[in-house]
C-alpha cells in the first residue's frame, strides 16, 4: 500500500484494534496452542504502523494457524483482520473488491466456527461499518449530483467512490474533469495527490506522476508525502541519486516505512549502477526483508549474486521472480545457469527447457544447446 497519510493509518488501526479488544475473556475456550499462535499474529498486527513486513508476517502466522487447527475460528479471524487492514485506502475508504473477496469470506468462517464468541460478533461488525460507510459514501455522492453537478467537490466524491470499486483508470476521468471546475487549493492538492497515485501505481506512467506531483509542490510547496511521491517516481523513471536526495528528505520529516523501503531499493540500485556490488546487495536485500512483491528488486538481486558467484543465493532470488510470475524469459535462463552452477543438472534441464520453449534462438539458446544437446534432440523428436 503507498503511502497516503500516515497519520490516518495509524488512528484507523487504534481504532479498529480497540474495537477488536484483548479477545481474553473468550480465548479460556480455546486449547492453549491456537491462543499462543494467535497471540503472536495479533502482536504483529498491534506493531503495524503501514510496514508490508509486519502485516506478511501476521498473514503467515493466521494461515499457519488455519492450518493446523482448520476448525478454530481464531486463524481465520486474525486473517479476516489482516485481510481488512490491507484493504484500508484513506479516510472512510476501502478497497471494496479487497474487501468482499479477500477479507469478508475468513469473516464469515469465523462467525460460523464462533458463533458463541463475542470478540468474533465484533470483528464482522468492523465490516458491517464498512458496508454502511461505503453506502452511505455512495449516497452523498448521489445527493451531490443532484445539488451540485458542477461542482469540483461532487466530481472528486465521485471518482473516491469509483476508486473504491477498483476502477482506476475511470476515477482518473473523474479527477481530472475535477481540476478544470476551479476547484479550492485544499481541494487540488487532494484531487493532484490522488492522480498522482494512480499514475504511479496503476498506470505505471511515471513521467504523468511527475508532472502532477510537481504541480502540487507548486501549489502549496514541498511535503514529507510529495518528497516520497518524488522519490518514487524518479527510482521509476531510473534516476536513482534524485531518488535517493527526495526519499531521504522524506524521512527526515516524517520517517516512513514505504519511504525507508524505496530509499534502500534506490540507494541499492543507485550502487549496482557504479559497480559497487557489495553495498547494493546490502541495501536490497534490506529491503526484500519489507515481504513487498517486487519482481525487479529479486531479479536484480539474483543478477547481483550471480556476479559474485554466490549461486545459492542467485538461485533463490531467480526462483522467487519465476513463483511470482509475470517475468521474461531470461529468468528461466539465469535460474537454470544458477542451478547448473550448483550441480543441479535436473532441476537446470527444466528451466532451460522452458526458456528454449519461449526465445529458441539467441546468443542463451546457443549455449544451453552446447552445453545440453539432448534438450536440443528432445524438442525435435517431440516435433
Amino acid at each position: 500500500m503507498a503511502s497516503q497519510s500516515k497519520f490516518g493509518i495509524i488512528i484507523f488501526h487504534v481504532l479498529l484494534l480497540t474495537m477488536f479488544g484483548t479477545a481474553s475473556n473468550c480465548f479460556a475456550l480455546m486449547t492453549p496452542h491456537p491462543l499462543k499462535s494467535y497471540d503472536r499474529g495479533d502482536k504483529l498486527l498491534l506493531e503495524y504502523r503501514g510496514d508490508e513486513a509486519k502485516l506478511k508476517a501476521a498473514k503467515v502466522v493466521f494461515g499457519q494457524l488455519i492450518k493446523a487447527f482448520p476448525k478454530s475460528p481464531y486463524g481465520y479471524l486474525g486473517m479476516s483482520r489482516s485481510n481488512v487492514i490491507d484493504a484500508y485506502r484513506y479516510g472512510n475508504h476501502y478497497n471494496m473488491k479487497k474487501v468482499r473477496e479477500e477479507a469478508l469470506p475468513f469473516a464469515i468462517k469465523a462467525l460460523e466456527l464462533g458463533a458463541a464468541l463475542r470478540d468474533v460478533h465484533e470483528n464482522y461488525s468492523v465490516y458491517e461499518q464498512i458496508f454502511e460507510q461505503n453506502e452511505f459514501n455512495q449516497k452523498l455522492t448521489q445527493k451531490f449530483l443532484e445539488l451540485f453537478p458542477e461542482q469540483a467537490e461532487t466530481y472528486f466524491m465521485v471518482a473516491n467512490f469509483i476508486e473504491d470499486q477498483e476502477q482506476p483508470a475511470k476515477a482518473l476521468e473523474y479527477y481530472q474533469a475535477a481540476l478544470e471546475l476551479k476547484p479550492s487549493d485544499d481541494l487540488k492538492l487532494r484531487l493532484l495527490k490522488r492522480i498522482v497515485m494512480i499514475y504511479l501505481n496503476e498506470n505505471d506512467q511515471p513521467e504523468k506522476a511527475l508532472d502532477y506531483t510537481q504541480q502540487a509542490i507548486a501549489l502549496k510547496g514541498t511535503s514529507p508525502l510529495l518528497s516520497e511521491y518524488l522519490g518514487q517516481v524518479y527510482l521509476k523513471l531510473k534516476q536513482y541519486e534524485l531518488s535517493v536526495d527526495n526519499l531521504s528528505e522524506s524521512i527526515k520529516g516524517l520517517p516512513s516505512s514505504t519511504a525507508q523501503y524505496y530509499l534502500d531499493v534506490a540507494q541499492g540500485y543507485a550502487m549496482a549502477e557504479k559497480g559497487t556490488v557489495q553495498g547494493a546487495i546490502g541495501h536490497l536485500e534490506k529491503a526484500a526483508q519489507s515481504g513487498k512483491i517486487d519482481r525487479e528488486l529479486h531479479f536484480r538481486l539474483g543478477n547481483l549474486y550471480y556476479q559474485t558467484t554466490n549461486y545459492e543465493l542467485a538461485f533463490e532470488h531467480f526462483k522467487q521472480v519465476i513463483d511470482w510470475g509475470g517475468f521474461d524469459a531470461k529468468t528461466y535462463y539465469l535460474a537454470g545457469r544458477s542451478a547448473n552452477s550448483l550441480g543441479h543438472d535436473v532441476v537446470a534441464k527444466d528451466y532451460f527447457r522452458k526458456f528454449l520453449q519461449i526465445e529458441p534462438q539467441g546468443q542463451e539458446a546457443d549455449w544451453i544447446k552446447g552445453h545440453f544437446p539432448d534438450l536440443v534432440q528432445n524438442q525435435i523428436s517431440k516435433n
